[in-house]
């Protein structure tokens, strides 16, 4: 189950894009160690209330809709048998100012990133929330 829930450093990304919403699970500093180690804790719900040494983990489903709703940006993960060997594509669509959707796609790992060919879609699921976060930081 733990594949469902972002990575602490997207976790933490989405929190200063402005991400509030409830959540099942949290990335929490594990105090058994000496380093700054991140552990996810799945259970109960996690609200807007601040969480000393902690931060919540919302699902890639609520990190879609996020940027769905917050910023009209609309993603996809598709296969592309185009390409041989077939890859994962990501799309990220986005309404430009006379309300057309622009289309923008990524081989999020090509182009230095890495190989999407035989990589699983959580992986892609992964590149695309990454690709997401960068597209709104960088507007």
């Amino acid at each position: 189950m733990n594949k469902e829930f972002i990575p602490y450093e997207q976790a933490l990304a989405l929190k200063e894009l402005g991400f509030e919403d409830d959540c099942l699970a949290i990335h929490s500093i594990n105090l058994m160690t000496e380093n700054e180690d991140w552990e996810l804790k799945i259970g109960g719900v996690w609200k807007n209330q601040e969480l000393v040494g902690s931060i919540k983990a919302p699902m890639y489903s609520q990190c879609f809709d996020f940027f769905r709703k917050k910023y009209n940006l609309y993603s996809e993960i598709n296969l592309d048998s185009y390409k041989e060997p077939y890859s994962l594509k990501v799309t990220i669509k986005h309404l430009d100012d006379t309300n057309t959707f622009v289309d923008k796609e990524y081989y999020p790992y090509s182009n230095g990133i890495g190989d999407i060919d035989n990589k699983k879609y959580e992986e892609a699921e992964l590149a695309c929330l990454i690709k997401l976060i960068e597209i709104v930081k960088n507007k």
